[in-house]
């Protein structure tokens, strides 16, 4: 069975230099990648670019992502790969900043951002794989 795996955080440019994240490293989702190739499955991982993990496994395809909009387009992509489960745990961003500045903002400067939701991929995932098994995973400072 061909599975979809994500794993690790979003980030959301402020300008060249800065950005919005969190602190999702990608451990749980390469546990995951690695274990569902050991059971046989061949397995897809998409991975963030900024991930602390890889999975041991050489037989786990990566593919990085960076934006919540890069990784909503390789999930859209992967509707070509006819998964048949998608483990969706990648902490993706839940806002982005309205209006990225190029460049490097000043330091000495004050600086407001407006914030604006980031769509969320999870909502989209049926439409573009209406087959396939899903789960998906959301983080909770409370553990509720």
């Amino acid at each position: 069975m061909h599975c979809l795996v994500t794993a690790g955080a979003t980030y959301e440019p402020i300008d060249e230099v800065r950005r919005l994240t969190n602190h999702s490293t990608g451990r749980l989702g390469c546990a995951l990648a690695d274990a569902l190739a050991r059971a046989g499955h061949r397995v897809t991982l998409l991975l963030s670019e900024t991930a602390l993990h890889n999975p041991r496994s050489r037989k786990v395809r990566i593919l990085r992502f960076n934006t919540t909009r890069s990784l909503q387009q390789q999930m859209k992509g992967a509707a070509t790969l006819k998964v048949k489960a998608i483990f969706h745990v990648a902490a993706v961003s839940d806002f982005t900043v309205a209006r990225p500045r190029r460049g490097k903002i000043p330091s000495a400067e004050s600086l407001t951002l407006t914030l604006k939701p980031t769509p969320k991929i999870i909502r989209q995932l049926r439409r573009w794989h209406p087959e396939a098994f899903l789960a998906g995973w959301k983080y909770e400072v409370t553990g509720r």
